[in-house]
């Protein structure tokens, strides 16, 4: 099963409108944040096959704390919410990537 780990995510507009996201804000268990940057790679209208969801998906690299990881971030276009896709439960703390 794959869940849906809803993040925070920094934005630019370009002055023809288009949406770019520059970094993922990750909130622990502890309250505590993590901002990770991000490099968009590609970006497609499609759905989440495996979490569920329509939307806006971006493959992206991700620069963390220790290496770079490629995934995928969604933006949902009816619940207007960005998550990306985790095979581990939600609670399992850190991270999805």
């Amino acid at each position: 099963m794959v869940f849906k780990i809803f993040v925070t995510v920094k934005l630019t507009y370009t002055h023809e409108g288009k949406v770019i996201p520059t970094s993922i804000v990750w909130i622990n268990d502890d309250g505590s944040r993590d901002e990770f940057g991000v490099e968009v790679l590609g970006e497609d209208n499609r759905a989440s096959t495996k979490a569920g969801g329509v939307g806006k998906r971006y493959r992206i690299g991700v620069m963390g704390k220790e290496r770079y990881h490629e995934t995928y971030l969604f933006y949902d276009v009816i619940d207007r919410l960005w998550y990306v896709e985790n095979k581990n439960a939600p609670d399992m703390g850190g991270p999805p990537y």
